[in-house]
């Protein structure tokens, strides 16, 4: 029995979305590559690409929710990531700060490098 049902059923929906739109943007631009109208079904937002995409993600999205195998992964997951022991916001915020300095200390010395090379290799060849 998948104790998650409503969290898993959540997210595949807003996936979902999120695919039928890319979906629907590719077809939009295969249509434009190979020169096919792409027509307007119910009004100018709703084509025959956006309809393909909605299918495609339907598709897949009944594919995913009856499959049991993908379904217990995804109540795994959804497990494992209760277990975890995420940073308070402070710890988060302090970690993004050495990230920040580390990375403005390095590009100020590979900058340095740079024009030391810069300055060798116009001796070299002028």
């Amino acid at each position: 029995m998948i104790s998650n049902k409503k969290w898993i059923l959540l997210g595949y929906t807003i996936i979902s979305v999120l695919v039928w739109i890319t979906f629907a943007k590719f077809f939009s631009s295969v249509f434009s590559w190979f020169r096919v109208t792409d027509t307007h079904l119910i009004g100018p937002q709703f084509r025959l690409s956006t309809l393909l995409g909605l299918i495609v993600t339907l598709g897949a999205l009944i594919y995913c929710v009856r499959s049991p195998l993908i379904m217990t992964l995804s109540d795994e997951i959804i497990i494992e990531l209760r277990k975890v022991s995420w940073p308070t916001r402070q710890e988060t915020y302090y970690s993004t700060l050495v990230v920040i300095i580390t990375v403005l200390i390095m590009a100020v010395i590979l900058g340095i490098f740079d024009a030391i090379w810069l300055k060798v290799t116009n001796l070299i060849y002028y």
